[in-house]
């Protein structure tokens, strides 16, 4: 009976208090890496003290050459991975301290000493806690292991949700400009802007792209801490100071650039024809317009104003347009009940129309659907020869080359820079009507039809014929870039009316002309 009772004793502890024993040190072992990973995981994120969070890595205050923009990143897209891995690395420091210490308590305390028949039971009862620490640090780390990577696919999934939305987002915001037909374009470069850059409100610093990307979603927090950017046109980036993102150019926008379909309208001719002035008189044909709303779109555009404008109201010669890159005349334009439009006047000096290099890099004639192609009469040797010699002298300078010249340079131009014309609306506009009226000369009836006919009867139908040739659709114009009595010529609003594709009614009081 003794020896079966012992035999029961033994199999009670070999078979459930033996497994109970390292069970429930292996338990405490996975509990304590549990609580080391949520108590490391809440220090990096900073609870409950601020002091203990991962500090992600300063912005540059400028946006660098790689593509680096001066604001932080999204916590999904870098600062996430960031503080998961400073959890597991403090969870694993820890874990190692506490298995090293309990370790040593176990060998301190059950396994000093010989083994002796009298200390045996002590020893097995440490070698059953020594097989419990190694299991329970072998589950547990399984177990945190785990954890992390569960934590890391649902990072992971987030970060997969947050680049759905951005691309959902850019969509939305790029057909929404679609749909307004905005397309935005720089002054300076001509080019085509997908986005511009912003440029802080607090520091100063350019953000290159604020679209929805790594460096948030809805808004950007600036490198300087203190600002908040919105991301999209439709979220208000509008608002901020615009620039042009390409290198090289970086020149500023138009203010609110985005908030309006944008219109280009470029001037060309050869030197001397009076470009310049019949830019500035359509812009007061615009100003003095009923139910017509004319704001400049930028300071640079207003300053250029005010300095044509007294020339403009004295009716004398503006400063002559130089050969370098112009910059457009920017204004905001809302005709009658219409949307607002922003419409680039492009007014160029005609040397750069006899270099096809210096051509080429007039870039808005690639995307221009309005062309107005400025003729001086004078230029036409029907009209120069019928004029008395002793007259002469009054029209001189006269243009240094004929339109046929400078026409043609142009469609050739266009044709190398792949333009498709055939889209393109052409304007002709016959300047100096008050000066062939006032000297007698041949001048045609203001209507498309006899302008045309005219330009034939003085030798220039194989000029027309190209121009139909090339444009998908021309009308003519008599223009006088002059004011009299201070109003402006009613073939000016003509034009105008034309160019725009909307009714153009001149203003009954001429007292309205360049306010």
């Amino acid at each position: 009976m003794f020896y079966l009772i012992l035999l029961a004793v033994i199999l009670l502890v070999a078979l459930i208090v033996m497994p109970l024993v390292v069970a429930g040190y292996a338990l405490r072992r996975i509990w304590g890496c549990g609580r080391s990973y949520l108590t490391s995981f809440a220090q990096v994120l900073g609870i409950p003290e601020a002091g203990t969070a991962v500090q992600p890595p300063p912005p540059p205050r400028q946006r660098t050459d790689d593509g680096h923009e001066p604001a932080y990143e999204h916590y999904l897209f870098g600062q996430a991975r960031r503080d998961l891995i400073a959890a597991l690395s403090r969870t694993w420091a820890q874990a190692r301290q506490e298995v090293a210490a309990d370790g040593r308590r176990i060998r301190d305390r059950w396994l000093a000493g010989p083994w002796t028949s009298e200390d045996l039971g002590p020893h097995v009862f440490g070698v059953l806690l020594v097989i419990g620490l190694f299991a329970g640090t072998l589950a547990g780390g399984f177990l945190l292991g785990v954890a992390a990577l569960a934590q890391a696919v649902l990072v992971m999934l987030c970060v997969g949700l947050g680049i759905s939305i951005i691309f959902v987002l850019r969509a939305v915001d790029s057909a929404l400009l679609r749909v307004r037909g905005i397309r935005i374009t720089c002054p300076e470069c001509y080019r085509h802007i997908p986005y511009p850059s912003y440029r802080c409100p607090g520091c100063g610093a350019l953000h290159g792209d604020v679209r929805p990307g790594r460096y948030g979603v809805l808004r950007r927090r600036c490198a300087c801490g203190g600002e908040s950017l919105p991301t999209l046109l439709i979220l208000g980036s509008h608002r901020l100071a615009a620039f042009c993102p390409y290198g090289g150019c970086g020149k500023p926008l138009a203010e609110t650039t985005g908030t309006a379909a944008e219109v280009m309208l470029a001037l060309f001719g050869g030197s001397n024809v009076g470009k310049t002035r019949l830019l500035a008189i359509t812009v007061m044909a615009l100003q003095t317009a009923r139910g017509t709303t004319v704001e400049f779109a930028d300071r640079l555009t207003a300053r250029r104003w005010e300095e044509l404008l007294p020339t403009l109201r004295g009716n004398q010669p503006p400063p002559r347009t130089g050969p370098d890159k112009p910059r457009a005349y920017s204004l905001y334009i809302r005709l009658g009940d219409a949307r607002r439009q922003l419409i680039h006047f492009f007014d160029t000096g005609g040397e750069r129309f006899y270099d096809p290099e210096r051509l080429a890099a007039l870039e808005y004639f690639r995307s221009a659907r309005t062309l107005i192609f400025v003729i001086d009469p004078f230029s036409i040797d029907g009209v120069w020869n019928a004029l008395p010699p002793d007259r002469r002298e009054e029209f001189s300078p006269r243009a240094d080359h004929s339109p046929w010249y400078v026409f043609q340079l142009l469609a050739r131009g266009a044709r190398e820079m792949r333009a498709d014309v055939k889209q393109v609306r052409l304007a002709v506009a016959i300047s100096k009507a008050d000066v062939l009226a006032r000297e007698k000369l041949p001048a045609p009836v203001p209507d498309s039809a006899s302008i045309e006919r005219w330009l034939a009867e003085m030798d220039q139908d194989h000029l027309v014929k190209s121009m139909r040739q090339t444009f998908g659709q021309v009308r003519f114009f008599h223009t006088s870039a002059v004011l009299s009595d201070g109003a402006v010529s009613p073939g000016i609003y003509d034009l105008v009316a034309w160019v725009l594709q909307a009714p153009l009614a001149s203003s009954s009081s001429s007292a309205e002309v360049g306010q």
